[in-house]
């Protein structure tokens, strides 16, 4: 059987030992200065490398310039600095740059439900409210189906990540059961869709979900 690596095992093996002198994300220490991004591409870090790359080659877009968290933020800080960098998620890297992307790549993978992680979930919502066009790669796995735990039900490798994610996201007290079934609904249909579609993912229309989606950014 070919041996795949994760994300989580390239990062780790490649992209740390590369970056730990300069401390700069990878994609920084490769091109010094700078691209802008055009694309912002939601995944789980779960997956093969090799499979996410080639669901990428697969779209054909020839002129994109693509905003891949792994490579895009730094790998070797400590994790209190990496923590203040991610501290509020609508004023974090991951919001930024998909704001001033032109569309989101959601990057599916048989072996694992991106959904299942607070992050990507996060990532959908930002999409929403900021009305951007999700372009989907990959097949997503059948487990999908049950929804369980997906939206705010995720989960993130870091405790603290997710008790902010999901405060910014549904509210610290009590979760919005309307703004939840909006993101659900989301999910349902970028997971359903054909690989190499677009979904239109806009927000809700109406002053009701203007103010409620405004409020979460605030």
């Amino acid at each position: 059987m070919e041996y795949k690596a994760t994300a989580h095992e390239v990062v780790d093996q490649v992209i740390c030992p590369a970056t730990f002198k300069t401390a700069y994300p990878w994609a920084i220490q490769r091109t010094r200065n700078g691209k802008r991004a055009t694309h912002f591409v939601s995944h789980t870090w779960e997956e093969s490398v090799m499979d996410f790359i080639k669901a990428l080659v697969k779209l054909n877009l020839i002129d994109a310039a693509f905003w891949i968290c792994f490579l895009a933020l730094p790998q070797t800080w400590p994790s209190e600095e990496l923590g203040h960098l991610l501290a509020t998620p609508f004023q974090s890297p991951f919001y930024v740059a998909l704001r001033d992307c032109r569309e989101m790549v959601v990057v599916r993978d048989s072996k694992a439900n991106l959904y299942n992680r607070l992050w990507c979930t996060f990532e959908l919502l930002a999409a929403i409210m900021l009305e951007i066009d999700v372009l989907v790669a990959g097949e997503m796995p059948p487990e999908f189906i049950s929804g369980r735990g997906t939206g705010s039900t995720a989960s993130c490798t870091n405790p603290t990540d997710r008790e902010r994610i999901s405060a910014a996201m549904f509210g610290a007290k009590s979760k919005d059961p309307g703004l939840e079934a909006l993101v659900n609904r989301a999910m349902y249909r970028v997971s359903h869709a054909a690989s190499g579609s677009r979904v239109h993912v806009t927000r809700a229309r109406g002053p009701f979900w203007r103010q409620k989606l405004n409020a979460v950014s605030q």
